[in-house]
C-alpha cells in the first residue's frame, strides 16, 4: 500500500501559495 504522498504534496503547495500570494484566487484590485 502506497500512502497518499501526493495529496500532503498538493495540501502543502496549496497552504504556501495560499500564504504566499495572500489570495491566489482573487487577483489583487490595486
Amino acid at each position: 500500500y502506497n500512502p497518499p504522498w501526493w495529496g500532503t504534496l498538493i495540501a502543502l503547495v496549496v497552504a504556501a501559495s495560499g500564504i504566499l500570494l495572500g489570495k491566489p484566487w482573487a487577483p489583487p484590485e490595486e
